[in-house]
């Protein structure tokens, strides 16, 4: 009897201390870096418009590429002020669609954007349930 209080002294609070970790890991999931952002937006881009050029995947690459370092060096040195980081990210986005407009016929462009406001309102509804506690 003495063996099992003292094997529940222990397991009940390594329990508890292994699902709060758990649990903590689920709500922090880390965002997706730059580098991967730029292999899946490829990908979206590769497999949604049709009539793409090797030429025109090679430039949609490029950008892609250049957004993320751009993003990369943007967060490595953010000086913590929120509203000017989400300025910086809108003109580099802003800057991103005019460089996808010059390699895009017109109605590749109309159905790229497309893809990305797509995107935007996935993972505005992702940030929402996770907000809002849904999915826990």
């Amino acid at each position: 009897m003495q063996i099992l209080k003292h094997r529940n002294r222990i397991f009940l609070p390594a329990s508890i201390i292994g699902c709060l970790m758990f649990s903590m890991s689920l709500v922090a999931q880390p965002r997706m870096d730059p580098d991967a952002m730029v292999k899946k937006e490829n990908e979206l881009v590769f497999t949604n418009i049709e009539g793409l050029t090797e030429k025109q995947k090679e430039k949609v690459t490029k950008v892609n590429e250049d957004f993320a370092a751009s993003v990369k060096d943007l967060i490595a040195n953010r000086t913590g002020d929120r509203e000017e980081m989400r300025g910086k990210m809108v003109a580099l986005r802003e800057e991103k669609e005019k460089a996808m407009q010059s390699i895009f016929t017109e109605e590749q462009f109309k159905k790229y954007q497309t893809l990305m406001e797509e995107q935007r309102q996935e993972r505005r509804g992702r940030r929402k349930r996770k907000s809002s506690g849904a999915g826990t």
